[in-house]
C-alpha cells in the first residue's frame, strides 16, 4: 500500500501544480483582456462645407496585443450637440492608425462619408445622412 499511497500523493501534487498554473495563466489573460488603461485619441475633426456640422473621429487603442481599434464617429452641430453617432471596429493588426486607415469627407452640407481600411478586414464605407439621422454601412472599395 505504500506504493499506492506514494502514487496518489504524487498525482495530487501534480494536480495541484497544474491547477495553480491554470489560475496564474487565467489571471494574466484576464489582465490583458480587461485593460481599462487604453488610450482614446481624437483622430480628426472634419467640418461640413458650411461649418454647420462637425464629424468627430475618436480612436481607442486595442486593449490586447494585435487587437482591433474602436472607432467612434459622431456628428455634432454648431452648439456641440451630438446628432448621430456610430461605433465600429477596425482590425489593423494592432498597428497605429494613420491616414491610410481613415478618410473622411463631406459631400454637400448634410452628408459625410468615412472610409475605414484595416490590414485584416475589407474596406468599410460609413455614410451619414444628417438630415435623416441615418447611418449606413457597406463593405466596398473606397
Amino acid at each position: 500500500m505504500n506504493l499506492l499511497e506514494s502514487a496518489v500523493r504524487r498525482l495530487a501534487r501534480f494536480a495541484g501544480t497544474l491547477i495553480m498554473a491554470a489560475l496564474v495563466l487565467y489571471a494574466v489573460m484576464f489582465l490583458l483582456l480587461h485593460n481599462d488603461n487604453v488610450r482614446i485619441t481624437r483622430y480628426a475633426e472634419v467640418s461640413s462645407n458650411d461649418n454647420a456640422y462637425q464629424l468627430l473621429i475618436d480612436v481607442t487603442d486595442p486593449s490586447t496585443p494585435y487587437g482591433s481599434h474602436k472607432i467612434d464617429l459622431s456628428v455634432t452641430d454648431a452648439s456641440k450637440t451630438e446628432i448621430v453617432s456610430k461605433r465600429l471596429r477596425l482590425a489593423n493588426d494592432g498597428k497605429n492608425i494613420g491616414s491610410e486607415n481613415i478618410e473622411a469627407y463631406w459631400t454637400g452640407n448634410n452628408h459625410v462619408a468615412t472610409c475605414l481600411r484595416g490590414e485584416e478586414q475589407g474596406n468599410i464605407l460609413v455614410s451619414i445622412d444628417i438630415s435623416m439621422r441615418k447611418v449606413s454601412i457597406s463593405e466596398k472599395e473606397c
